[in-house]
């Protein structure tokens, strides 16, 4: 019965450490592809890290702040990202021709 129990503490510790590591190997994904500019890429692997690890708040952070600043390149708003998690953001409007007097 203790050579079993043993068993099973060494295997739920196994599997709470491979966990931790595909979290953060996910999280560095994201940041990598962050860093290339690859948006959606970055979103699908910080989701991936929030998935095996919900309760790292810098996964979930890093998570919402991409999935914004994804959203905001879909829409035409150019952004730049100089560090991780920082956005400068410059919107680019058009004015319709029929607003703009002769």
């Amino acid at each position: 019965m203790t050579r079993r129990l043993k068993a099973a503490g060494i295997l739920l510790a196994m599997a709470i450490f491979a966990s931790g590591c595909a979290a953060s190997k996910a999280f560095k994904q994201g940041e990598s592809a962050v860093r290339s500019g690859n948006l959606d890429e970055a979103v699908v692997a910080y989701r991936r890290a929030v998935q095996v690890d919900p309760r790292n708040p810098n996964y979930a952070i890093a998570l919402q702040r991409t999935m914004v600043a994804a959203s905001r390149a879909h829409a035409g708003i150019t952004s730049w990202i100089g560090q991780p998690g920082v956005v400068s953001v410059i919107v680019i409007a058009t004015v319709p021709s029929s607003i703009v007097t002769p």
